[in-house]
């Protein structure tokens, strides 16, 4: 499953999509857009975006595959 992102608690920063080495969210959205995941088969649960995510918000959650 690709990464899920809190559209409530999202600060529309992008550092998610800054930071993921497989460019899951395919590019940077424009300032104060949340960023939608375009690539979600790319997504190899890094979890990266997660740990990135400003503190204490855990915005985007990357559910394991299972």
């Amino acid at each position: 499953m690709p990464p899920v992102i809190d559209p409530e608690k999202c600060v529309k920063c992008g550092t998610c999509a800054d930071i993921c080495p497989l460019e899951v969210y395919g590019r940077r959205p424009a300032r104060g857009e949340i960023p939608a995941v375009r690539y979600p088969d790319e997504c190899w649960h890094c979890n990266v975006c997660v740990l990135d995510c400003p503190p204490g918000r855990s915005v985007c959650v990357c559910p394991s595959a299972t």
